[in-house]
Formats: structure tokens, sequence, C-alpha cells
């Protein structure tokens, strides 16, 4: 997917959520180092290139702030895919509020990623 928006789209933007900061980390590192673009990471300890990044690595929380953003509006409709990683995660540590309200919230396809099901 996010290969498919940065060939297909000159702005298009593909948000992936991970439910930990430590797991964002991780997905910053290897999505910064298989695609050639900016990559953001959004948590409540670090903000980088949020506003100027094709593929945006956050926690569901940090997203939701920048959805409820009356200033952000320009931004938020250049999201093309919500990716939802390790879904499975989504009732642990309250983050399933968040969850809910991004898919409230978004206009734009939400994919969820498992590697457990159950």
């Amino acid at each position: 997917m996010i290969e498919k928006v940065l060939r297909e789209s000159s702005d298009g933007i593909v948000v992936f959520i991970s439910p930990t900061k430590a797991l964002v980390n991780q997905m910053f590192a290897e999505i910064s180092s298989k695609f050639q673009t900016t990559v953001g990471m959004f948590t409540a300890d670090y903000r980088l290139d949020v506003l100027n990044c094709r593929v945006l690595v956050a926690v569901p929380a940090t997203l939701e702030i920048l959805y409820l953003s009356p200033t952000q509006s320009t931004m938020i409709n250049r999201i093309k895919y919500i990716i939802l990683d390790e879904i499975h995660c989504m009732n642990e540590s309250g983050a399933a509020l968040y969850y809910e309200h991004l898919i409230l919230l978004a206009s734009c396809p939400i994919v969820g990623l498992s590697a457990t099901f159950g």
C-alpha cells in the first residue's frame, strides 16, 4: 500500500499506526530504510516531520490529535490509507477508544494487520 500511494499520488500520505512507542520506533526505522521518501513519526514523546511526510508512523492517540485539530484539515485530506498494525492488541492499554475514534473519523480505507488471530 505504501508503495502504491507513493507511486500513484504526488502528495498522498499513508499512516501506519502501531500500538506502542517501541513498535513505532521499529516501524519508522524499517520504513525509512525501505522507501526513498520522507517518513514522519508522532508519539507523545517525539514528533518528526509530521506535516511534511508521505508516510507517518504514529500511535493511535496522536493520530486522533491530528484528526481533531482544525488547523490540520489539509494534511488529513491527503491521507490515502491508514494501516493498523498489531490489530489484535486493540483492546490493550485502553487504546480501543482511540481506534474506535479513528475508524469513525477516517474517510480513507483502513487496513488491519495481525499475525495473531484468536
